[in-house]
């Protein structure tokens, strides 16, 4: 076999490694890691711990980006992708970006703070990773993120956001160096004129404000609002809004049919999560936990009022008996915890199937929680 090839990249310490492929009666050969002949063409020092292999079986999915905390040596062993690496490490290089199409007999070794991305460009692709230390679910949560779609990367996707397969998870990571999204002129609901944020639910009060959120605005939020519209609750209003809404889409079709003879969703515009709409709420329903933990970055003071919808709903039906409106929040807050079904799984673009999961679940949560809240609601009144 011919020496690989190792080639440096703008992001110190990210290499890209080209092997050849010798052909066989079969198919193809490749030494795709050589430690020593890698070592002599100027390669890592690493000691890979984990190796894992990734299938996808569609064009179009795309992930990242994530700096993990371990290096990593990123390989395709079928199929075809384009890679994306951003530097997330302090210090001059920070977002430095670098790019690559990968295919069998193209790795790259990628160094421990450099966040990693990748977009399928032919269906049935298969990734393999090996890893300088194992994964845990405690080194996940040191993981740092950054914004697929932050134009101050300027990452060349060959396929666009539009057209992609997205991830909850990668659509909230944060944009580097922009400031947050505002709306784009939409009127919100839920605002409030200056002053005391606070205020007691004596009879006379305002309605109380529920606010759903999750990603675009445009799928499980957006469900969970119309539904609880239609629940025509007395003294409760509703809103909902993404942490990086697709502003003034409509609902999501396969979202927006299973609200058949509920509501009105074709009057849902999607809208930015914003400091108003996150004043202005009693009460902050995300569809994740990763959108939770998006408010308490960017507002810290809505920590005691902002749940998962599953969370919430578990523990709402255990209120004592003689509760008020005002210990909402409190006695969630209280009793904090995690189930495995808290969290209402993503839709977006998997089919009918998963929409209507995620409908059943935002039925059965708000099932819970909107006779709970009524129930408060007309005992105040």
């Amino acid at each position: 076999m011919n020496e690989p090839d190792v080639r440096s990249t703008e992001i110190p310490g990210l290499l890209v490694v080209s092997s050849s492929l010798q052909e066989t009666p079969d198919g193809w050969f490749t030494e795709n890691w050589h430690e020593a002949k890698l070592e002599s063409a100027g390669g890592p020092s690493f000691n890979p711990v984990q190796h894992n292999v990734t299938h996808v079986q569609h064009r179009g999915v795309t992930r990242g980006f994530h700096a993990e905390p371990w290096d990593r040596y990123v390989s395709v062993l079928s199929g075809r992708a384009f890679g994306a690496w951003v530097d997330l490490r302090e210090g001059e290089g920070y977002g430095r970006v670098a790019t690559q199409e990968l295919s069998p007999g193209t790795s790259v070794f990628v160094p421990r703070g450099v966040g990693n991305a990748h977009q399928v460009l032919e269906d049935g692709t298969t990734f393999s990773y090996l890893l300088s230390e194992h994964w845990t679910p405690e080194a996940r949560e040191r993981t740092k993120t950054a914004n697929l779609f932050d134009p101050a990367l300027e990452i060349p996707w060959p396929i666009p956001q539009g057209d992609s397969v997205l991830s909850e998870r990668d659509l909230a990571a944060p944009y580097l160096s922009l400031p947050k999204a505002k709306s784009a002129g939409l009127g919100s609901m839920f605002r409030r004129s200056a002053g005391p944020t606070k205020r007691g639910y004596e009879r006379g009060a305002g309605p109380y404000r529920v606010l759903f959120v999750c990603t675009a605005n445009i799928c499980r939020s957006a469900y969970a609002d119309v539904v609880a519209r239609a629940s025509r609750a007395r003294g409760i209003e509703f809103a909902s809004a993404g942490t990086h809404a697709l502003v003034g889409e409509p609902i999501d079709p396969p979202m927006g049919g299973l609200t058949a003879g509920r509501g009105e969703a074709q009057s849902h515009r999607a809208q930015q999560l914003d400091r108003d709409l996150v004043e202005g709420a009693d009460l902050i329903l995300t569809m994740a936990p990763e959108h939770r933990r998006y408010i308490l970055d960017e507002w810290p003071q809505a920590s005691t009022k902002t749940f998962v919808i599953g969370h919430a709903a578990r523990e709402i039906q255990s209120l004592p008996e003689g509760s008020r409106l005002d210990d909402v929040t409190e006695y969630l807050w209280r009793h904090r915890s995690t189930g495995q079904r808290d969290s209402v799984a993503d839709p977006y673009r998997r089919g009918q199937a998963a929409a209507i999961t995620a409908a059943q679940a935002i039925d059965t949560h708000l099932e819970s929680i909107i006779p709970a809240l009524q129930t408060l609601v007309d005992r105040r009144g």
